[in-house]
């Protein structure tokens, strides 16, 4: 009898247990919190509120761990990271370069038709003359020289000395100007209506004493005017010997009609930049190796070795969003993104933010130097001579931005 009974006693328990953590688990309601107890040492007897005390420290209470991590400050010297860049001139700008002293900045006022010297320490602006210039196209500025070459829309061309206040009218077939690093010559292109009229000339800086170098005939439009601090070098002309899908021969020009060699290029879009010695020639190209990005190279320019030491910086950008600065160093804009394609059309890049990177041609070392805290499509950019500051223009604006590198 005993056995018979146990199996069911050991059964209803069974049930019971099941049944018991089925509820606590799933049905039983929520208890209520304990009640929280305050203490308060200053509170009188029998209740009621403290009394106002003297005023004291008051603890910080620490945020729990987790969430949303604060933002980032922008730093005041570039540091690698977040960095401010101020705007030096909140005014449309143009034509900007490094004055001859290597500390202050030039540049066009197209609002004001007038040309200006800006500190980038100070912010203070000079106007270089009191004369206006309406709708200055282009400027080619000497690098020793307050002086320039200014073009306007109807082809006609002036030099004008902003030391001596003197002008100069130059002839209207002249294009394409560029002065030699003394500031003495000026390089441009003289294009006549027949191509057996079309040369490269090097004339004095006031447009005398012209002289052709080089004929262009047709190729006027791939000779490109590069005068290298040397002046060894004053053109350079995609004209080389075909080189087969996706390569270029690029032949230096120099002004005495040297035979200089050829740079075999990897890729289209040759866009260039001389180091401040003349020695080099940085450049960007782009080809179906680098998914047609633009890539920068660095290659001898110089004598006997041009041509050779050529070196890829795997770095995307293009070349005249570079500045150099004292010996191996240069300074280039470089896009955040760039889609596949973009070197064969790079209006697509127009509104890309730049980050500042520095890069040591000589072995290709590359480090990230600032994230401008504006996020400025970069260009344009001016270092000045004692490495301090560097100048850019910011695409869609056109204002004058800086950046600090050191106190």
């Amino acid at each position: 009898m005993l056995r018979r009974i146990l199996p069911i006693i050991a059964f209803l328990a069974f049930t019971v247990g099941v049944g018991f953590a089925i509820w606590f688990f799933f049905f039983r309601p929520p208890s209520a919190p304990p009640s929280a107890v305050i203490t308060n040492a200053n509170a009188p007897a029998g209740g009621g509120l403290a009394p106002a005390g003297t005023g004291g420290f008051v603890p910080t209470v620490n945020a729990p761990t987790g969430g949303i991590a604060p933002a980032e400050r922008a730093a005041p010297i570039a540091n690698g990271g977040l960095t401010v860049a101020p705007s030096l001139a909140p005014v449309s700008v143009s034509a900007t370069s490094l004055s001859p002293d290597g500390t202050g900045v030039r540049y066009y006022d197209r609002d004001a038709g007038k040309f200006y010297r800006i500190d980038p320490e100070t912010g203070q602006k000079t106007a270089l003359t009191d004369k206006r210039f309406a709708d200055v196209e282009t400027v080619a500025w000497a690098p020793t020289e307050d002086k320039a070459v200014l073009e306007f829309p109807d082809g006609s061309n002036v030099m004008f000395d902003f030391d001596s206040q003197r002008q100069v009218t130059l002839p209207r077939h002249w294009e394409e100007f560029e002065f030699t690093s003394d500031s003495s010559k000026l390089v441009s292109k003289s294009l006549g209506i027949d191509p057996s009229n079309r040369w490269l000339v090097v004339s004095n800086a006031d447009g005398s004493s012209a002289r052709p170098v080089q004929e262009l005939g047709n190729n006027e439009a791939k000779v490109i005017v590069s005068v290298s601090p040397t002046s060894q070098v004053i053109a350079l002309s995609r004209t080389g010997d075909a080189q087969g899908f996706g390569r270029q021969e690029i032949i230096p020009i120099g002004q005495n009609k040297e035979n200089f060699k050829g740079l075999v290029v990897e890729g289209i879009n040759f866009n260039s930049k001389w180091t401040p010695d003349g020695k080099r020639l940085l450049y960007s190209a782009v080809s179906p190796t680098d998914d047609y990005r633009p890539m920068l190279w660095i290659v001898d320019g110089y004598g006997e070795s041009i041509g050779a030491g050529r070196r890829k910086l795997n770095l995307n950008t293009w070349a005249d969003k570079c500045a150099f600065g004292s010996g191996t160093t240069v300074f280039c804009a470089v896009p955040r993104t760039l889609e596949r394609g973009v070197g064969l059309e790079r209006r697509l890049s127009d509104t890309v933010p730049d980050d500042l990177y520095s890069v040591d041609v000589s072995i290709g070392a590359r480090k990230l130097v600032a994230r401008p805290d504006s996020n400025s499509t970069m260009k344009n950019l001016i270092l000045s001579k004692d490495g301090k500051t560097l100048t850019f223009v910011e695409s869609g604006s056109n204002m004058l931005r800086q950046i600090r590198l050191a106190p």
